[in-house]
């Protein structure tokens, strides 16, 4: 994409879906909407199943052979048990609702990937644009010794040594390139483009049992019930109800006499099999919930983690603005005595690199707290929201 397109790609939900488009996260979910939905139209027919249709012919040219001669024919069908249409409607909303649950679990996992993407991508990016810095101010700290380099010895050993820090700070820029690179085909490969910025997540909470991780559980042990209850309606005997035509004929009289009659049959008793996969159904899902709560204390576990961890970069964000501002007063104390003769060439290129490395870990400091704030928000299972103006 172009660079304008990128500057104008810069929401996350807009992140977010692309990133679902391209690993086509949301397949699952569609395909188990459709099963809810045939679902649905099974519970709307009329029958519990299709019609079935005999015919029977009887005569007795091997036998009597008297010319007696039957036809018998009938179609039947079979009736919902008790419950059963509603038991099945409910299995397919259970399923429907454990299909948006699983959804919005893919679009959470993604989003941590994208979450995690995009601040590498922004570190990397802050950790050029101090290494570019760096740079310019080497040059320019080269190109002023330079016009002294005749000076003397001394100023030639000053040139020397802004040589060296120039090319360190060189070698640091091109390190620093490389790992935006890296960051910058990783955020490309998740959802095709690097945006040129974002906003900075804020600090949201949410209920435990609204996480997706445990709405996925219990969604999954509540599909589970329903399909067991709907397993034990099918295991008791189910009505089958229909038609017959019968048309007869003997010797004795040629013309066929008619009759029509109403079959009714039903089992004589309940299906074994359906009762055992009603218990097996049963089980699964009092592990599902076993499950479930084992999942609500690793996400406490990690909820309070992600709040140790937003502290911690807050104060570490902090302590590196204090050093930020003491290296910026030292340099300015080591600039004005170099130029006055009372301090060494080499002291001025300590403090310049002791600021540029306050200034580096600054921002990383600054990157790290929006990066605390957006794995806070993930362990509180909570998407990626668009700042609103």
């Amino acid at each position: 994409m172009t660079s304008t397109a990128e500057t104008l790609q810069t929401r996350w939900s807009t992140l977010l879906d692309a990133a679902i488009e391209r690993r086509a996260a949301d397949a699952g979910a569609v395909a188990q909407r459709g099963t809810a939905d045939a679902r649905r139209a099974l519970a709307a027919q009329r029958f519990a199943g299709p019609l079935e249709a005999d015919v029977s012919v009887r005569q007795d040219q091997i036998g009597s052979g008297t010319g007696y001669q039957e036809v018998e024919g009938g179609i039947s069908a079979p009736l919902w048990r008790r419950g059963e249409r509603a038991a099945l409607r409910g299995e397919a909303d259970a399923l429907a609702a454990r299909a948006e649950a699983e959804l919005a679990l893919v679009r959470l996992e993604l989003a941590g990937e994208l979450r995690t993407a995009w601040w590498a991508l922004a570190s990397a990016v802050a950790d050029v644009r101090v290494a570019r810095e760096q740079v310019e101010f080497a040059q320019a700290l080269v190109a002023n010794t330079k016009r002294l380099e005749a000076a003397g010895e001394q100023a030639r050993l000053d040139l020397l040594q802004a040589e060296a820090a120039l090319a360190l700070s060189e070698h640091e820029l091109a390190q620093a390139i490389g790992r935006e690179g890296q960051a910058r085909a990783e955020v490309v490969g998740l959802v095709g483009f690097a945006p040129a910025q974002l906003a900075a997540e804020t600090v949201r909470a949410a209920q435990i049992d609204d996480h997706p991780l445990v709405r996925v559980a219990l969604a999954e042990a509540d599909q589970l019930a329903r399909q067991s209850r709907l397993a034990r309606l099918k295991a008791q005997p189910a009505w089958r109800v229909g038609l017959d035509l019968r048309s007869e004929r003997d010797g004795r009289d040629i013309d066929a006499r008619t009759s029509t009659g109403v079959r009714l049959s039903r089992a004589l008793g309940r299906d074994p099999s359906a009762g055992t996969e009603a218990a097996s159904l049963e089980a699964q899902g009092i592990a599902v919930l076993k499950k479930a709560a084992a999942i609500r204390l690793s996400l406490e576990t990690a909820q309070a983690q992600s709040v140790a961890s937003l502290a911690a970069a807050r104060a570490g964000l902090k302590a590196q603005e204090v050093r930020l501002a003491i290296s910026i007063e030292a340099l300015t104390l080591t600039e004005r005595g170099w130029r006055e003769g009372e301090l060494p060439f080499l002291e001025l290129l300590r403090a310049r690199a002791a600021t540029s490395e306050a200034a580096r870990a600054a921002v990383q400091a600054r990157v790290a707290v929006d990066a605390a704030i957006s794995s806070f928000n993930q362990a509180q299972g909570l998407l990626l929201q668009d700042q609103t103006s």
